[in-house]
Formats: C-alpha cells, sequence, structure tokens
C-alpha cells in the first residue's frame, strides 16, 4: 500500500476513532526534542505532580504517597524527595493490586497482559491519550532511522493462537501498513518462506526480535538464502533483546542498511530510541527515570491516569547520561542496557523455536484464567522441557492438561513436559529472571 495513503487514509482515522490523536503529539514531539535540560526537568516535574495527585485518589496510592509534601518542593529538591519518599514499585504489587491502582478516571482505556519474558505476567490498563503519546514518541523516533507512518514494514512478531485474535492482529497489521512474520518459526524451511514473501513485499524496514532478525541474517547470507537477491531498505530496527556489536554487524551486512535499536517495556512502552549517531535517547516527555543503587531502572509512567504506574522496577539495568548527541535531540540517553537475552529452543524434529513462541502460551492463559504468579521453561535436552510454575488457587488438573497440550501444538508434539509446581523460582547470581533457559550443549 502507498505509505501517504496509509498514513491518512488508515492509521490516523482508526486511532482517531480510539481517542488517541496522535497527529497532535507527534508534532510536538518533533519540537520537544530539541529541549534544553531545565525545560525537560521543568515539564518532567509539572507532570509528576499531576500524576501524584491524580493517582492519590486511588485505594492503593493514597496511603502510599505524602502527596502534600511533595507539591510544596520545587525542582532538584522535589525530585529528591520524589526518589526519597515514593516508594518502588514492583511486579507484584501489579498482580495484587490491579483493582486498587485504578483511578475513578473516566478517559476510554485499553487493557494489556504483558511482562510474560519475566515469567510474571501481568495485566495493566492504560489510557488513549497515554498511548497517543507513547505512539507519537515511538514514530518520532523512528523518523530518526528514516521512516514515518504508513511506511512498509516488514514485522518479525508473535503470531497469535486464536482466530480471533489471528483476525485482530491481521486488521492491525493492515492499518499499519506492514506484513508480519512469525519470530517463532526459525527452521530452514520457514525462513526460505519468508524470505521469498519479503522480497515479494518489498518492505521499506524490518522490525522485530533482535534474535529472529539474526537468524534471517545469517540465512540471508548464506548459501541457501537470497543468493545474491536483494531488495533496498532504509533500515532495520530492533527490539525486545539485547543487541550485541557483532548481532548489529551481521544484521547491516546482510541487509546493507543501518541499524536502529529501541528499549521499552510492555507495562510502560516506548522508553529509548537510537539515532543515527547510536545514542539511545531517552522518551523524557513520556517517562520519568531513576536506578537504584545497584543499577536497575525504575520508571514512571508520566501519562498513565487510569492505572498510574510510579517508580515501577522494569527489571533491566543500565546508565543514564545526560544528552550530548551529535545528532542534535536534546534528550538524555541510555547507555550500557542489560538483560533481555533469550536462548533459543531446539525440537527433536530440528526447529529452531524463539522463546517468545512459548512465553505467549502462559500470557495467554494468564489473561483467561490466572493460574500461576511465575513460571520459567528449561529446556534440559532435545527431547525434555521442565516447567516450574508458582501456582495461584486457581490452578488445577485441567490447567495442567491445557498448558500441556498448547505446548505440544505450538512447540513439538513429541518433547516431553514436565511440570513442577514450586513455591518460588531463583533468579541468576545477578538478580535477572531467565525465564527460558536452554542446557549448554543445545546452544
Amino acid at each position: 500500500m502507498n505509505s501517504v495513503l496509509s498514513k491518512y487514509l488508515f492509521y490516523y482515522p482508526t486511532t482517531m476513532l480510539n481517542g488517541e490523536n496522535v497527529y497532535r503529539y507527534l508534532s510536538l514531539y518533533r519540537r520537544t526534542q530539541h529541549w534544553g535540560v531545565n525545560e525537560i526537568e521543568a515539564y518532567q516535574e509539572k507532570k509528576l505532580k499531576s500524576l501524584l495527585q491524580i493517582a492519590c485518589a486511588s485505594e492503593f496510592y493514597k496511603d502510599r504517597v505524602n502527596v502534600n509534601d511533595l507539591l510544596v518542593r520545587t525542582g532538584k529538591d522535589f525530585f529528591k524527595a520524589f526518589s526519597d519518599t515514593v516508594p518502588l514499585l514492583v511486579k507484584q504489587d501489579l498482580i495484587e493490586s490491579k483493582s486498587t491502582m485504578k483511578t475513578q478516571s473516566r478517559s476510554r482505556s485499553t487493557q494489556k497482559t504483558t511482562g510474560g519474558s519475566t515469567g510474571e505476567p501481568v495485566t495493566v490498563f492504560k489510557n488513549s491519550t497515554g498511548l497517543a503519546k507513547e505512539r507519537a514518541a515511538t514514530w518520532r523516533a523512528y523518523e530518526w532511522a528514516g521512516v514515518t507512518i504508513g511506511t512498509k514494514q516488514a514485522r518479525f512478531w508473535g503470531v497469535p493462537h486464536s482466530r480471533k485474535n489471528k483476525f485482530k492482529a491481521s486488521l492491525i497489521d493492515f492499518v499499519a501498513n506492514r506484513k508480519r512474520f512469525s519470530a517463532f518459526d526459525l527452521d530452514t524451511r520457514s525462513l526460505e518462506k519468508i524470505t521469498n514473501e519479503i522480497s515479494q513485499f518489498k518492505p521499506d524496514y524490518l522490525y522485530g526480535y533482535v534474535s529472529a532478525i539474526k537468524e534471517l541474517a545469517d540465512f540471508t547470507s548464506s548459501e541457501k538464502g537470497m543468493c545474491g537477491r536483494a531488495w533496498p531498505m532504509k533500515c532495520v530496527i530492533t527490539t525486545s533483546e539485547v543487541l550485541s556489536q557483532n548481532d548489529r554487524l551481521i544484521i547491516e551486512n546482510a541487509f546493507n542498511c543501518k541499524v536502529f535499536n529501541e528499549y521499552g517495556c510492555g507495562e510502560v512502552g516506548s522508553i529509548a530510541h537510537e539515532c543515527a549517531f547510536g545514542s539511545m535517547h531517552i522518551m523524557s516527555e513520556n517517562v520519568y527515570l531513576e536506578q537504584t543503587e545497584d543499577g536497575e531502572l525504575v520508571v514512571t509512567d508520566l501519562h498513565n491516569t487510569i492505572m498510574p504506574l510510579i517508580r515501577y522496577k522494569v527489571g533491566d539495568f543500565a546508565q543514564i547520561g545526560s544528552a550530548d548527541c551529535r545528532c542534535g535531540v536534546g534528550l538524555p540517553v541510555l547507555s550500557s542496557i542489560g538483560g533481555r537475552a533469550y536462548d533459543i529452543i531446539k525440537t527433536p524434529e530440528g526447529r529452531r523455536i524463539h522463546p517468545e513462541s512459548i512465553i505467549y502460551i502462559f500470557e495467554g492463559l494468564q489473561r483467561e484464567s490466572s493460574y500461576f504468579r511465575h513460571f520459567q521453561i528449561i529446556q534440559t535436552s532435545k527431547d525434555d522441557l521442565v516447567i516450574n510454575l508458582v501456582p495461584t488457587g486457581n490452578w488445577s488438573d485441567a490447567g495442567r492438561f491445557q498448558l500441556t497440550q498448547e505446548i505440544k501444538n505450538t512447540i513439538s508434539g513429541s518433547m516431553n513436559i514436565k511440570i513442577n509446581i514450586v513455591e518460588s523460582i531463583p533468579r541468576e547470581a545477578s538478580g535477572k529472571m531467565r525465564v527460558v533457559k536452554v542446557a549448554k550443549e543445545l546452544l
């Protein structure tokens, strides 16, 4: 589809019907990206104070924050008091206190079940204005990479399992002028089919999981791949996983264009995007970022007034730096982002499966039945998967059967599935939770 038609005939009208004025905020964010430090801090202080007042009307926050003390403070004194007195928010709070965190806002809201990559799927609600500003910041950053709303995209992402969700995803893809390819099945036959379809579709850019695009890059560079065929692209945008320098070089050499990385989390959305000079600029108009003493990122969503996420620990580690970039963008930057490295599952049939495929199963079950609090998948051998599960009171034999069957239907019908019910799941020495672990000899 023509990019201009896609933008003005489908994308903008559809988002406006959902109460999301992306056009307005994208125009605004093209200007605010050149703000200096003082302008950014003044804006964030104003938004934080407004958010705190709204949040403290909820049952969860009313006794959690002394909002009156914070409102009278200004400048650095305010930000220090904010960090010192507002407790940190963790995923368990979202799981256990979802209903009490919601405010009485009459704004239209969207429900999202996310966070499966950490082993703790959660449901959050976000208002339409917050979603519009999230989308606007993302599209503003994509313009740094040379693409915009309506530009043809080949997307390497999850493919829903149910007929209803597949239909919904296809409509969203049509509106966004993109073609979706499963990032989950990465065997040679699938990669050959994907390569042929992409050559016919001729996207302007690729978007998706680092490991999936890396697999495609390796394939297209081999004799079994494109064999010299190529399509001109403006860029590749990678997300959701750590992008190593080696992977970046492999992808750039395979597709003959620059890679732009992005960082975010499902509960909040877009947090930082890479510019043409390699800096990961923070979307400071939408989020306020802090760090714990050990370097873990803490984020506040400045615009979610339906279910405020204030000082939320995202589970990743990074360094927050000042804006000093040749691109001219005044937004501060993130560096040394750690976490989110995934192991690829190998099946007895020789298929290579992206772990998000199995994580999708857990997120779907959580939406339907809330069977568990935490989970972890360990592939101990080519034929065996071990599932460690911290259950809720909803767990049952029916849940065990449903989970086993969905894994067999999606991953491999010949694998042995063992489900262990446990009280807790230990983290790695780094403090991170590895949700999918594959035995070293299979890597």
